[in-house]
C-alpha cells in the first residue's frame, strides 16, 4: 500500500484491507478527512460514497489500527529526542510520555510539530507529553524547573522514584501534586511498599475519597518486585483508583489487574516500548496464568493509554466517525482473535461474536509499520 501525503481539503478512503474498529469488526474500509475519521464499513458501502474529490488507497489487504502510545519513556536517555521520536513514529506510535528526569525538559523538541521533519518525509513527529521525574526529598528544586519552562499543557504530572523515603515525604509529594492539578506517579520497589502504601492511604484520607480518586494516580512496579510481593500491596490499596503502567517484558503480573478492575497501560520506563512484541509479550507471558489477550494489551497501548494520562478525549485511541485520525497502516500475514493461550477465551473467538481482528502474532512476524498518523498529520511514511 501507498500512504498518501495529507492533503486537509481531501478526504481519503482506505479500502481492500480490514480496519480495527469496535463500530463495525467486520470494516474492510474507512475515510479520513483532516483531522477526523468520518467513515467505516464495506467495501461495498464504499462504493457508493466515492466522488471525484477523494483520493483512494488500496491498502492491498493491510490492517488500519489506532496508533499506539508509549507510556513511559526516557527521551533524553537514548541519544538525540528527535531521532528516538522518529524512530517511534516508524513503530506506529503517535504520542510518547516522557518521564526521564526533570532537569532534561529543556533539551526535548518543543510544541510545533509541523517544522520537525520525520523519518520517510513525513511532515510532524509523534506527541510528546510530560511526566517529567523529581526528587521526592527535593520536590521544590524539581517545581523551579517545570516553572522556568514555562507554561506548557504537554505537563501531564510528575514522577517520582521511591527508594527508602520516608511516607510522609510521599505524603508530600502527593499533596503537592493534587494541590497543582498534576497526576502523581510513583515507582515503587522492594524498599518502599510499604511507604507506598502509607502514603497513598494518607493522602487519600487527606484530599477526600473523590478528590484523590480524580487526581490519576499512576504506580509503576520496578522489575525486582516478585508477585508475591506486589499482590499485598494491592490488596492494601483496594478502593483507591490508580492506573499501573507495566514494562510487558519484566512485569511478574498482568491479568490480575484486569481481575481487579485496575486500568493498564505499556512502557518500559527507559527505552522505546516495541508495540507488537510488547502486545505478544502479555499474550504469551512466563506465567500462564497472567496472560492477557492480544485485544486486552492492545487497548492498554491504545485507548487505555489515552485515558491513563487524561489527554485525548474520551474517544481517542480507537477508529470510529467524529474520533480524531490517529492511526497506523500495517502489512500483516494473517488477522485473528487471540486469546491469552491456556486461559479459555475472555470473550468469544466465534466470527458470530463480531470481535475485531488484531495481527496474529504467535508465530507469525510482527507487523510492519506503513504509515503513521496523528489527527490527520503524518509522522511516518514507509
Amino acid at each position: 500500500m501507498t500512504a498518501p501525503d495529507p492533503v486537509a481539503s481531501a478526504p481519503v478512503l482506505y479500502r481492500n484491507g480490514s480496519v480495527y474498529t469496535t463500530a463495525d469488526p467486520f470494516a474492510s474500509a474507512i475515510i479520513v478527512e483532516g483531522e477526523e475519521v468520518v467513515w467505516v464499513g464495506s467495501e461495498q458501502a464504499a462504493d457508493s460514497l466515492v466522488d471525484d474529490r477523494m483520493r483512494i488507497v488500496d491498502l492491498d489487504g493491510g490492517l488500519v489500527t489506532p496508533a499506539f502510545v508509549d507510556s513511559s519513556v526516557d527521551l533524553t536517555a537514548q541519544g538525540d529526542p528527535d531521532a528516538v521520536l522518529r524512530n517511534a513514529a516508524a513503530r506506529g506510535t503517535a504520542a510518547v510520555v516522557h518521564t526521564g528526569p526533570v532537569d532534561a525538559l529543556t533539551s526535548l523538541p518543543g510544541e510545533d510539530r509541523k517544522d520537525a521533519p520525520s523519518a520517510g518525509g513525513g511532515a510532524a513527529r509523534p506527541s510528546v507529553y510530560l511526566w517529567p521525574t523529581v526528587s521526592a526529598e527535593a520536590l521544590e528544586p524539581g517545581l523551579d524547573l517545570i516553572s522556568a519552562v514555562g507554561p506548557d499543557d504537554r505537563l501531564v504530572g510528575l514522577r517520582t522514584v521511591v527508594h527508602d523515603a520516608p511516607a510522609q515525604q510521599v505524603t508530600a509529594f502527593l499533596t503537592t501534586c493534587l494541590e497543582r492539578s498534576l497526576r502523581p506517579g510513583l515507582v515503587v520497589d522492594r524498599t518502599s511498599a510499604t511507604a507506598i502504601v502509607d502514603a497513598v492511604v494518607a493522602a487519600r484520607e487527606t484530599a477526600g475519597e473523590r478528590r484523590f480518586n480524580a487526581a490519576g494516580l499512576r504506580l509503576e512496579f520496578a522489575p525486582d518486585l516478585t508477585s508475591d510481593e506486589l499482590l499485598p500491596v494491592l490488596d492494601a490499596l483496594s478502593g483507591c483508583a490508580f492506573t499501573v503502567c507495566l514494562d510487558p517484558a519484566s512485569s511478574p503480573l498482568a491479568s490480575e489487574y484486569y481481575r481487579r478492575g485496575i486500568p493498564v497501560t505499556l512502557g518500559t520506563g527507559g527505552a522505546l516500548l516495541e508495540p507488537w512484541a510488547a502486545v505478544r509479550e502479555l499474550l504469551n507471558h512466563d506465567a500462564e496464568h497472567q496472560r492477557i489477550s492480544a485485544r486486552a494489551a492492545f487497548t492498554a497501548a491504545t485507548r487505555g493509554a489515552w485515558r491513563g494520562i487524561g489527554r485525548g478525549g474520551g474517544m481517542s485511541g480507537q477508529l470510529a466517525p467524529g474520533t480524531p485520525a490517529t492511526y497506523a497502516l500495517w502489512q500483516v500475514e494473517a488477522l485473528m482473535v487471540q486469546a491469552a493461550a491456556g486461559t479459555g477465551a475472555s470473550w468469544s473467538t466465534d466470527p458470530r461474536s463480531r470481535t475485531p481482528l488484531l495481527p496474529a502474532l504467535e508465530d507469525e512476524a510482527l507487523p510492519v509499520c506503513e504509515g503513521t498518523f496523528l489527527a490527520g498529520l503524518q509522522l511516518y511514511k514507509a
